[in-house]
């Protein structure tokens, strides 16, 4: 789980830990695609993983114990895009 203190949201801590995180599963673990779960109104999150290349794959109805949704996201790394986004992130 990754949370960033409220204070210092903005900054590009959470892109900078995720993508050093993705990075290192792709070139050191060999990962083809990576899969979280969000919850649907946690638009923040959903910006910052759509900005790195994350898609809508599935939805979880009543995903969480306070009853909300989650949306499952994907990233597929050996697609080309992966190249594309790291290289922006850098």
């Amino acid at each position: 789980m990754l949370v960033v203190d409220r204070e210092v949201r903005g900054g590009g801590i959470g892109t900078f830990l995720s993508h050093c995180l993705f990075q290192a599963m792709f070139s050191k673990y060999g990962a083809r695609e990576i899969f979280l779960e969000t919850e649907e109104s946690n638009h923040q999150a959903m910006r910052l993983y759509h900005k790195m290349g994350f898609v809508r794959d599935e939805k979880f109805r009543k995903y969480y114990l306070n009853g909300s949704d989650a949306f499952r996201l994907r990233l597929w790394l050996d697609d080309g895009r992966w190249k594309e986004i790291d290289q922006e992130m850098k």
